[in-house]
């Protein structure tokens, strides 16, 4: 299995609905602030994902890349996003 956060690009991985597994609690909200100062609350449901297709794919406006677990808490993240990755890794 692996964990992959959705985004609306999917990051050039190719995923299947139905490889997607919801989990409670998935849902996660926080305020943050624009370049141009404006606060906006954002909101992302995390999926745990069985099987993907594809490599990663960088765009004008990411970067992605696969990261060791261990190496999480060293990343400046934004806020939420470590608590998602520890809800994901106790779906059993």
């Amino acid at each position: 299995l692996s964990l992959v956060f959705i985004y609306r690009s999917f990051a050039g991985l190719k995923i299947q609905e139905n490889d997607l597994i919801e989990f409670p609690n998935n849902e996660y909200t926080a305020d943050l602030q624009r370049k141009g100062g404006e606060i906006k609350r954002f909101t992302m449901h995390v999926f745990l994902v069985k099987e993907y297709q594809s490599e990663l794919k960088s765009s004008a406006e990411t970067f992605p890349e696969w990261i060791d677990l261990d190496k999480v808490s060293t990343l400046n993240l934004l806020p939420n996003v470590e608590n998602a990755i520890q809800a994901v890794l106790k779906v059993e």
